[in-house]
């Protein structure tokens, strides 16, 4: 049976000490800060690697660009990912209807990619672009084929020492 001390008191090594009431004075207070606000006021379109095969798309538009927006379509508003090909060349690889703010994750089957998110109204060929993230590459999927050798372990330097890898080098080369 286990003896749970009295709030108030510190139980080391079986014996038992009162806390003293001005080591609560002295603990440190932790700041609050305040929330962070909905919306910044700002038209902003952000895209981030998160894997191989996940984006994460962060966007406002604000109300101005939307009034501006609306007297040219009704359409509603549109989240496009489009993979930027050589040459200059760009191909659409999802298209879905969002909110003036919010965020999304975005799967695809292309590691290893240029990526490009893009904001607008109406959808294909009738989109007006009202944002543009800058571009970013997903990594392969795969291990890299380039060794560094400031990742040598400890291991495969002793192992090389041990062939004459390292001859009349000293200790420096370990």
């Amino acid at each position: 049976m286990s003896v749970v001390p009295p709030p108030g008191s510190l139980s080391v090594g079986g014996e038992r000490s009162e806390t003293h009431p001005a080591d609560a004075e002295r603990a440190p207070s932790i700041p609050t800060s305040p929330p962070l606000p909905e919306q910044y006021g700002e038209n902003r379109l952000i895209l981030l690697v998160r894997d191989p095969a996940t984006l994460f798309a962060s966007w406002e538009v604000t109300p101005q660009t939307m009034a501006q927006a609306r007297t040219v379509s009704d359409a509603p508003l549109c989240l496009r990912l489009v993979e930027l090909a050589g040459g200059g060349n760009s191909v659409l690889s999802h298209e879905v209807g969002v909110g003036e703010t919010g965020s999304r994750y975005l799967v695809h089957d292309r590691p290893g990619s240029i990526f490009r998110a893009e904001i607008g109204v109406g959808w294909g060929s009738e989109f007006l672009v009202l944002l543009q993230s800058l571009p970013v590459r997903t990594p392969t999927g795969r291990e890299s084929e380039r060794i560094d050798a400031a990742w040598t372990t400890i291991d495969e330097v002793l192992e090389r020492s041990r062939h004459g890898q390292y001859r009349g080098g000293g200790s420096v080369f370990l």
